[in-house]
């Protein structure tokens, strides 16, 4: 099954998931590092996408870092084109994803801010939304 697929009425979620986008680094038990970005987080998972160090393997346990976070112990459900769904084995406390989701959004105004004093237009460089993948959200 893609990740594009809509999965709403195929699987359930024990808690739900919050749309983020913060760098992270996904180390391997033998020392292989996969740099990338967390696109979701809940208590219980997480999307992680990376283009480095190869697919990820099923099963396989990881330990995972987000800004300011070490999370020890994740296990990679899937791994697909560049995306894998991580499951934590021990679930987050639902303040810590708000404090994650809250940073990230943060993250996002300073950046707009940053790009509109230096006179560029935010968000100027994505295509208009007619070419935009239906059901993304960029």
């Amino acid at each position: 099954m893609g990740i594009s697929e809509n999965l709403k009425n195929t699987e359930s979620r024990v808690a739900p998931r919050r749309h983020i986008n913060m760098n992270a680094l996904l180390k391997g038990a033998e020392g292989a590092e996969f740099p990338g970005a967390i696109r979701n987080i809940s208590e219980t998972g997480c999307l992680f996408r990376s283009d480095a160090g190869g697919p990820l393997i099923p099963g396989r346990r990881y330990s995972l870092r987000i800004e300011g976070l070490e999370i020890r112990v994740v296990c990679a459900a899937w791994s697909e084109d560049g995306h894998a769904g991580l499951e934590l084995a021990e679930p987050l406390h639902p303040s810590v994803v708000e404090n994650l989701v809250r940073a990230a959004l943060l993250a996002l105004a300073a950046n707009a801010r940053a790009d509109r004093e230096r006179g560029r237009e935010p968000l100027a460089d994505l295509p208009p939304l007619s070419r935009r993948r239906r059901g993304s959200l960029l």
